[in-house]
């Protein structure tokens, strides 16, 4: 701070460029504006901000086809405001930051099928994969005209869902199988899960990574 000695109006005060002229008593001082700092992003919020912007980008491939509808159909169950607010509040937390995902935290279904006993995944060959189960049609929430349903993500388009449309198998038949995408993936991340036979209900999903096979 400055005392400002110069043949001045009196009373002046107020801001000229970066100087502040102010009176304390019948004395003009002078000082500098403060400089403004911004605070640089926390770590917490640049996760924070991942996170959102790698599920709005996934559901991006996730609006306008059939997942969307899966999403629509598990929020009314869940009594949530919307599909797209169940999937954000589901998926966010699989995302961080350097375009970081961990894909055996998202889910893509969801509601009130159960999944069948035993699910695992039996086989990988160059023609598909094949899953195994035991059937639970006795149940009050299966049916055993159940459909298996699929969902891939691959390595090379990390951000891309696809609804698989080669899927076979039902509930009672207790096997089922997915044929695998062509490209130039070396890992796919599977999610499968059963919907009712008109397609109104769903079960969980239940995620599987699989390894492309080498060709004989």
């Amino acid at each position: 701070m400055a005392n400002v000695n110069m043949n001045l109006p009196s009373g002046l005060s107020g801001k000229i460029g970066k100087l502040i002229f102010y009176q304390v008593g019948n004395k003009t001082y002078m000082r500098r504006s403060p400089k403004r700092v911004r605070q640089p992003n926390t770590k917490g919020q640049l996760l924070q901000r991942s996170k959102v912007t790698g599920a709005q980008v996934v559901y991006r491939f996730v609006k306008g086809g059939e997942l969307e509808r899966v999403f629509a159909a598990w929020a009314m169950c869940e009594g949530a405001w919307s599909g797209y607010h169940l999937f954000m509040s589901k998926n966010m937390n699989a995302f961080g930051l350097g375009n970081y995902v961990d894909y055996g935290k998202l889910v893509f279904s969801g509601g009130e099928l159960q999944l069948p006993h035993e699910l695992e995944l039996v086989e990988v060959t160059t023609e598909g994969v094949g899953f195994s189960w035991k059937d639970n049609s006795a149940g009050m929430t299966a049916g055993n005209d159940d459909r298996l349903r699929a969902v891939w993500m691959t390595d090379d388009e990390p951000y891309r869902v696809v609804m698989a449309e080669s899927v076979s198998g039902t509930r009672e038949e207790g096997r089922g199988s997915l044929v695998l995408p062509e490209g130039d993936w070396k890992v796919m991340h599977v999610y499968v899960f059963f919907s009712s036979e008109d397609g109104t209900r769903y079960s969980p999903s239940v995620y599987f990574k699989v390894m492309k096979p080498e060709n004989d």
